[in-house]
Formats: structure tokens, sequence, C-alpha cells
């Protein structure tokens, strides 16, 4: 009797430990295997009530891993770079949850830009020419929770928030096909 009590211990805490040490090791690794494919759309809007542009961003998200991760209480700043140059800040966003399904993941976020004065139309500027500019890229950067998915739900590292940077480089065709 006692050494099945003794096994069924060694099984549960072999069952409850083993996500806490896979998490721990390898959740940096994890949030590294998420790419940004493509931007589907942008989209600016100004709002009159504060008189602040914001940023529409529907994207594709490729997740790398074999488990689906969640990232939530997301806080990010979406800034446009070019080699060797200053990066320019287009705004912040936030997001309470997303999920992130092995593959790809369509996901919609809003970038506040600021106010309607001549900083933010010269940051527009950067978002146009970066549709076009081979040299420029999109970079997300900030810090989330991130949860695994596991057989009976998600699992999070209490309190514990992981970077998350992503980049997006366009790339052009040379030939437009017109129809």
């Amino acid at each position: 009797m006692v050494k099945i009590g003794k096994g069924v211990c060694g099984f549960l805490a072999c069952v409850l430990l083993s996500p806490l040490e896979v998490t721990a090791q390898n959740i940096t690794e994890m949030t590294a295997k998420l790419e940004m494919n493509a931007i589907r759309s942008l989209f600016i809007r100004e709002d009159p009530v504060p008189s602040r542009y914001f940023l529409d961003v529907k994207a594709e998200i490729n997740n790398g891993n074999a488990e689906a991760i969640r990232l939530q209480k997301g806080q990010f700043e979406v800034t446009i770079q070019e080699p060797g140059g200053t990066p320019i800040q287009l705004g912040t966003t936030g997001f309470t949850q997303q999920d992130l399904n092995n593959g790809g993941n369509s996901i919609s976020f809003v970038v506040d830009m600021g106010p309607a004065n001549a900083a933010t139309v010269s940051k527009m500027i950067y978002l146009f020419n970066l549709v076009g500019a081979q040299d420029l890229h999109m970079v997300i950067r900030g810090t989330a929770e991130v949860g695994l998915k596991l057989p009976r739900g998600w699992f999070y590292e209490p309190g514990r928030r992981f970077g998350v940077e992503l980049h997006f480089r366009p790339e052009m065709r040379r030939e437009v096909l017109l129809k």
C-alpha cells in the first residue's frame, strides 16, 4: 500500500511539475518562434473628439510552436526602422488577450499615433514609405504574460512578463500583374 502511495505521489508530482519546468526553460524560445508574415491592412483614422490619429492594423502572425500560445495584458511599441537608423515610433498598442494557434493567425490591433499635429503627420509619411522602401521595416516590441495551452486549460507563470518582438519587412514585386 505504501508503494502505491509513493508511486501515485511521484506520478502526480511529475505531471504537475513538468509544465513548470518546460515553461521556465523554453518560454523565451517559444516567443522567438512567433513571426509576422504579412500585414493585411493598415487604416489611419482620426477620432475627432480627442483630436487624435489611430492606426488600425490587421496582421498575419505565424506560431512556429507545436503548442498554442496566449498573450495577455500586452503592452507594445510600434516603430519603423531602417538599418543603422534611429527608430521612428509610430505609437503604442495593447490588448487584453490574443490566442495564437499553431500556424497562421490573423490578429487586429489599434496603434495610438498621437494628436493631430505635424509630428503625427511625419509618422504617417514614414508609414506610407514603409510600403515601397525595401530598407524600412516595422517592429512591434513589448511585453506580455505568456500562457501555454495544456490539455486542461492554459498555464501561466504568475506575475511574469516576457518580451515579444515581431519584425515585418515588406517584399515588393518587380512587376504588378493587372487583370
